[in-house]
């Protein structure tokens, strides 16, 4: 104890095992964590340490930063309700949406249906973390983890941007953690294909226009959302590339499919189909019998249809009791496995290109095939280099470890089996798969 009965912890490391740490001070991912409360909420901050002095002094700086922030507050800006940050939030994204886009539409009605009833009435500064557990908790019950992180973001998103207007003070902001929004990638993270045999057996089985949509996708790689905003004087029937509009695109940025033979055949074949049911046709993905440019729900029927006759669905019982057909292949599988399939000659630069990706990440997760990509990356890393050899000096070593970090960032490879290969390498023995 210091003469002013304050406690000295001087260079004092913590270990788990110790019981006697300082009030708001806890161990996490092998480090010491900070924790205040006041006004009825509490915030955590990791120390990044193990001193128990180093983490009291940035437990005093977070409560430090707390106090500022209560005494920074405009006047006002304290009593803005959950309806009018999100109200807010709504106006700024039907004026950011895209050309067509039904993102606008959908957060609007999930926000108006599930967040406002609950949210809604509540002062912004008074939603504290108990506050998201509640919801969380009553969800739950009727809903999948993913709906729920989906819902909890968009509010989420309106804080952020209220703290941009000026609406919400920062530390106002409630605390969205993994403990309440987990993740939803994790989660949802889809890791099947359409194989090729399959798309031999699904392709005849579809309505003329889910077959052409199919066959599109499957061969290009075009998101279902963009294709459907296609009109034919976007073909180009000479070069076989059919362009899609920096406003069509996700990432909003011009982008040209190309159009394989077999692409280009059941194109000509669906135009004159498509003509002669609805000669003033626009939209080359056109519903053939209403006349209206297609959706998602257009094609969902005949989907499911061609995957139970092929024995690619199941029976799911609901929790309302009821039981519906659920395919074990998704439509949206279809621009994986073009990403799947794409020629090793494809650099990256490229696939990203004809996919409308910007991330080396996302791009390579869509490769879903590890297998393959392991024999790709064996057959890479033995190649001969210039002297003739496969296992040369360190410098060779390290242009293998560099290919294999490269694959393992693009997640083409799991963890163990980075792990596996990189030990491979450094004990100088043959790459072995197992």
């Amino acid at each position: 104890m210091q003469d002013n009965g304050v406690p000295c912890y001087a260079e004092s490391v913590a270990t788990k095992s110790d019981t006697t740490l300082p009030k708001g001070i806890y161990w996490k991912r092998d480090q010491l964590w900070v924790r205040v409360k006041r006004n009825g909420r509490r915030y955590d901050r990791p120390a990044h340490t193990t001193n128990i002095r180093e983490a009291v002094e940035v437990q005093d700086g977070l409560l430090k930063e707390i106090v500022a922030g209560e005494k920074s507050v405009v006047p006002g800006v304290g009593n803005i309700t959950c309806v009018e940050l999100l109200k807010t939030y709504l106006e700024r994204l039907r004026r950011m949406s895209r050309e067509d886009s039904d993102t606008f539409t959908i957060t609007d009605g999930t926000i108006r249906k599930h967040i406002l009833p609950f949210f809604g009435k509540r002062k912004a500064r008074l939603v504290s973390r108990n506050v998201l557990q509640q919801y969380h908790d009553e969800k739950i019950k009727t809903h999948t983890q993913v709906s729920i992180n989906r819902q909890l973001g968009y509010l989420r998103s309106a804080y952020l941007q209220g703290v941009k207007d000026g609406l919400v003070n920062p530390v106002q902001v409630p605390d969205f953690t993994t403990t309440i929004i987990r993740s939803a990638e994790e989660e949802n993270a889809r890791s099947g294909i359409i194989t090729e045999e399959q798309y031999d057996q699904l392709v005849p089985l579809l309505d003329p226009h889910v077959r052409i949509l199919f066959v599109l996708i499957w061969n290009t790689g075009v998101r279902p959302a963009e294709a459907f905003r296609l009109t034919w004087d976007q073909v180009d029937w000479q070069k076989r590339l059919i362009s899609v509009y920096a406003k069509q695109a996700k990432i909003r940025k011009q982008r040209y499919l190309p159009m394989r033979q077999k692409v280009y055949e059941e194109m000509r074949s669906w135009q004159a189909y498509l003509k002669d049911l609805q000669p003033q046709a626009t939209y080359i993905f056109t519903h053939p019998v209403t006349g209206e440019r297609m959706t998602k729900n257009d094609y969902r029927a005949s989907w499911t249809k061609a995957c139970t006759t092929l024995g690619y669905s199941h029976e799911v019982k609901a929790k309302d009791g009821q039981v519906y057909v659920q395919t074990d292949l998704l439509f949206y599988d279809a621009r994986r496995s073009f990403r799947t399939y794409m020629p090793e000659e494809i650099n990256s630069t490229d696939g990203k290109s004809v996919m409308g990706q910007t991330q080396d990440t996302t791009f390579g997760r869509y490769h879903v095939e590890p297998q393959r990509a392991a024999l790709r990356l064996l057959e890479a890393l033995e190649r001969p280099n210039g002297n003739g050899t496969s296992n040369g000096d360190s410098g060779t070593k390290e242009a293998k470890l560099m290919e294999l970090k490269k694959w393992f960032e693009s997640r083409l490879i799991d963890a163990a089996e980075y792990k596996e290969q990189k030990r491979t390498v450094l004990v100088g023995n043959s790459l072995i798969l197992r």
